[in-house]
């Protein structure tokens, strides 16, 4: 295992989430351990997201190389000398300096404490965060571009991964670099093309912006650098959501079909006195969408498998998930009509 690994997840590590520690807040080395990080396969031979876990290691390497914590040493050697007067990772007691983080529905909830920073964890503003991708294109240009190369064995369903940042090649022979930040509550995105020296960073403090940030980063890419950024992951996502949505209008469109056939031919027939089916297929239908609805619009799954607190599923999935919603209530319509319908005995 090597920083090189650790930065482009092919260390071989457990992945860990940050939700859940208590006052106080554990040292790093003791999250780690907390967490159950440890080696799972050879490293250097699969990409694998480790969420914090990776860069929480690094996180630990830098403090035992510059003797000082990890927070400290970035505020000092980073964070002040570009600027960056309100970028800190003092953010588990807002002061009313923060804004407030919305979960799911509009729900406000607590900023949620960070251990291992160094993957994430840092609070900052627009304004300084551009700051940063200002230096990062200046590094591009006049460094050694180290940080900006593919590394190998990175090739996953989200294209390839440099250390710590995603290179996208666009088909206009340009390179945009980017990432996106994501935990409970916030969403950011920066992306830059460091030759012509544009870029963008947005910050949200809402879980429904997941896909709003992507969604801007195409349209900047678009009107900027001549061609839409796609992120290849969500570009899957919403296409297997347009799949499911084809497959069930289908499956519906069937159903109606036979139904209609059936009707014609007199092979059933519409009974009127005995409504205990009708009223029955209604009752499980109902049960089934509040089934529905508390998997994917209520944290309690979250809660139940992962012991996660204002997590919702449907905060992953893009704007067309609407469509899997509105096909399903007409599925589930028609089967409370078809349930009034009865095999012809004579």
């Amino acid at each position: 295992m090597t920083l090189r690994t650790l930065m482009s997840h092919t260390s071989g590590i457990k992945g860990s989430d940050e939700c859940g520690y208590k006052e106080p807040l554990p040292t790093i080395d003791e999250a780690l351990k907390s967490r159950d990080v440890k080696l799972k396969r050879e490293p250097g031979k699969i990409f694998e997201y480790s969420e914090f876990a990776g860069f929480g290691i690094c996180q630990l390497i830098i403090e035992e190389a510059v003797s000082s914590k990890f927070e400290e040493y970035m505020e000092s050697d980073i964070f002040k000398p570009l600027g960056m007067e309100h970028t800190s990772y003092k953010n588990w007691n807002s002061n009313g300096k923060f804004a407030t983080p919305y979960a799911g529905k509009s729900k406000p909830i607590e900023i949620t404490p960070i251990v291992m920073n160094g993957g994430g964890g840092v609070s900052t503003t627009a304004t300084d965060l551009a700051r940063f991708v200002v230096e990062l294109m200046d590094y591009y240009n006049n460094g050694n571009r180290e940080m900006f190369k593919p590394q190998k064995n990175t090739q996953s369903v989200g294209g390839l991964y440099a250390l710590g940042i995603i290179p996208r090649e666009l088909k206009n022979g340009k390179i945009v670099y980017e990432h996106n930040g994501t935990l409970t509550g916030w969403n950011a995105q920066m992306a830059f093309e460091p030759v012509s020296k544009n870029g963008m960073v947005i910050l949200t403090n809402s879980d429904k912006s997941y896909y709003m940030t992507y969604d801007l980063m195409e349209k900047w890419g678009e009107r900027v650098i001549g061609e839409k950024v796609i992120d290849t992951q969500m570009k899957q996502i919403s296409k297997m959501v347009f799949n499911i949505i084809v497959t069930l209008s289908m499956i519906l469109l069937l159903l109606v079909a036979v139904l209609v056939i059936k009707i014609k031919r007199k092979s059933v027939i519409l009974f009127e006195k005995r409504k205990t089916r009708y009223i029955t297929s209604a009752i499980i239908v109902f049960a089934l969408a509040a089934l529905y609805y508390a998997c994917i619009y209520t944290e309690l799954p979250f809660k139940l498998l992962f012991n996660m607190q204002n997590y919702y599923l449907f905060t992953f999935f893009p704007l067309n998930f609407r469509g899997v919603n509105i096909i399903l209530v007409f599925i589930g319509t028609f089967i409370i009509f078809r349930s009034r319908y009865s095999k012809n005995k004579f």
